[in-house]
Parts: C-alpha cells; sequence; structure tokens
C-alpha cells in the first residue's frame, strides 16, 4: 500500500470563500466575481485576491474537484522535434482522458497561468522552464519528459539502451563503420545521452574518435553527410531522432548512394514518415504510449497527495521495428 504523503503547500483544509474574502479585504461576491472571470473588476483587486487565493491554499470548486493538469510547450514551431512533439501530445491526450485528467496546454510564456489556474501538476515536453522559472510556481509539481531536472518527477526512455539495440543490430549483420547522427539542437539532452552511448560502443568496436564518426545536422545536412561519407566509408548511419531520417535520405540520394546497398540506415520511429520511406526504414521505437501512460499516472497520485514527486523516476526501454534498411553484410 503506498504510503500518503501530505504536502506543506497544500493545506488538508480548504479555504472557504470567506475567509479569502476577509483576507483580501473584498465581498465573497467579489470573490465570487474573480474566479468567474467578471469583466467589472479592477486588475489590482482581482490580483490581491488571486495572490491571497495562492497564500492560504483556497481552491474554486472546478479546481477543487476536478484532476487538472497542464503541459508545458514551447512555440510549435518547425524543428527536429516535430514528430515526437505530435505523438507525444496524442498519447496524453488519450492517457489523461482514460484517467479522467483535464489537460490544459500552457506556454513557457504563460507560465503564470500555472499560478492564477491553480494547477497542481504540470508535465514538461521539453526543457522550456529554468530551475529559476519553476520556482515561479510553487505550488505546481512537474513531471519532466525525457530530461530530468532535481526535485521533480522524471519519465523517461533509456538513451544508452536504445543506441546500444541499434548498433548491436548492425554489427550481428556484419556492419564494422558505424556512424552516429545528431540534430544540433539538443534541449533535453537526449542527443548528448545518445551520444555517449554511442561512443563508449565506438572505442570498443571500431577504430577512430567517436567524434570523426559523428554527424551533427543543421541547415546543410546534404554538406554534413558528404563530409563524414568521404572522410570515414561508412558502411550505415544511425540516426538518433525521429525528425532526421528524411534529410539523410535526400543526402545520400544526391551523393547517388543507395541504401541499403550501399549504406544501411537504422533511424529512430518517425511514426509520419519511417514506414513509408523507400525502402522503409528500420527504427528505434521509443514506447510513447507507455511513456504518456507513467507521467499521468504520476500526475494522478501528485494530485491525490499520495506520491512525492523527488522519488518519481522512471525508465523505459525502446524496441526495434525491422524492416527494409539495413543489408545483412556477412
Amino acid at each position: 500500500m503506498k504510503k500518503k504523503i501530505i504536502h506543506p503547500e497544500y493545506p488538508t483544509r480548504h479555504c472557504s470563500v470567506s475567509e479569502l474574502a476577509k483576507a483580501s479585504g473584498v465581498s465573497p461576491a467579489t470573490v465570487s466575481r474573480v474566479f468567474n472571470n467578471h469583466p467589472y473588476v479592477a486588475p489590482e483587486i482581482r490580483q490581491r485576491v488571486r495572490d491571497a487565493a495562492c497564500r492560504l491554499g483556497y481552491k474554486p470548486r472546478l479546481a477543487a474537484d476536478a484532476l487538472h493538469a497542464a503541459v508545458m510547450l514551447d512555440r510549435m514551431e518547425e524543428s527536429q522535434m516535430q514528430s515526437y512533439l505530435n505523438k507525444m501530445l496524442c498519447v496524453l491526450a488519450e492517457s489523461c482522458e482514460r484517467h479522467n485528467v483535464m489537460l490544459e496546454i500552457i506556454g513557457s510564456n504563460s507560465r503564470h497561468l500555472l499560478n492564477e489556474n491553480f494547477i497542481r501538476a504540470a508535465i514538461c515536453l521539453k526543457r522550456v522552464l529554468s530551475p529559476e522559472a519553476l520556482r515561479e510556481a510553487p505550488n505546481t509539481h512537474f513531471v519532466c519528459m525525457n530530461f530530468a531536472y532535481p526535485g521533480c518527477a522524471s519519465i523517461m526512455s533509456d538513451d544508452a539502451q536504445g543506441i546500444e539495440l541499434a548498433f548491436q543490430y548492425l554489427r550481428e549483420r556484419g556492419h564494422r563503420r558505424i556512424a552516429l547522427v545528431l540534430p544540433c539542437n539538443d534541449p533535453n539532452g537526449s542527443g548528448k545521452r545518445r551520444f555517449n552511448s554511442f561512443a563508449s560502443l565506438v572505442r570498443t568496436a571500431q577504430p577512430g574518435d567517436p567524434m570523426d564518426w559523428t554527424v551533427f545536422l543543421d541547415d546543410a545536412p546534404v554538406e554534413r553527410v558528404a563530409l563524414l561519407v568521404r572522410a570515414q566509408k561508412p558502411d550505415a548511419f544511425l540516426i538518433a531522432g525521429e525528425d532526421m531520417a528524411l534529410q539523410v535520405n535526400y543526402a545520400l540520394s544526391l551523393l547517388n548512394l543507395r541504401i541499403p546497398d550501399d549504406l544501411s540506415i537504422v533511424a529512430y520511429e518517425n511514426f509520419q514518415a519511417s514506414r513509408y520511406m523507400t525502402p522503409p526504414h528500420t527504427t528505434v521505437m521509443q514506447d510513447f504510449e507507455n511513456l504518456a501512460e507513467r507521467a499521468v499516472e504520476c500526475v494522478t497520485e501528485i494530485l491525490s497527495n499520495k506520491l512525492n514527486p523527488e522519488s518519481a523516476n522512471v525508465l523505459l526501454p525502446n524496441r526495434l521495428i525491422e524492416r527494409d534498411s539495413v543489408r545483412c553484410r556477412n
């Protein structure tokens, strides 16, 4: 049986409307207007009531009765994480529906809404907030997806296991000159963890410095891939991101290199593209459904005061999907 933990910032006895009105120096009717977003309330009074509500632990009826959580996002701009973010949002929405959790999407520049909307738990899909920014929402517990912050719950895919899974798969099929493709932008630190795993494997399995076998994709993917192909003559690429396989495929086609005849590819699964590539790509896939389920379970336990977020750290394995982009060279 799980031990129930009562957090000091969430009083076991909720503050009443009358107590909040007295602490704010307004009438109970004004408190009601504030939380019903009535237009005829002065901004300074609205802020005074909200500040007192946070201080006293007052929760409007909706916030008190519902399982209410937020997802923190940066701008949904075109990036090398787009496929990952799209998939994660979909599975989180499905998991929240199963657990009857009301989900609110909040941009990183609107984090003041965490306090104003009395949100006690938030899921961060990217490292969009600094530790200093997190402290601006002292009554919100954060669940970090695929990155870690001290004092926060974290639900992560095992990056080292995923890279080793792909690397050994290629080695078993006779590949001895394996190159790694990484994104230049690495907000969650997954790229660094994947490189460290790759570097450890390279040092024991193939010649040269691990950096010599690594391509960091930027706005010139063709040039980056061409430089490594000419310098190292790899027989396989391990593409350590969901949104880079299209760029690598394009670069190899311009270099007149065929997959898998000239070069094999193992990428990370892109749900919108991997199975439709020519040829379909063998991939490493994160367990998105389980990541989302564990994150939402963590949220519900936080909201029920049954979990200490600092003790919630989950590491989940990846799996390999075998398709047609790897040639057996044995």
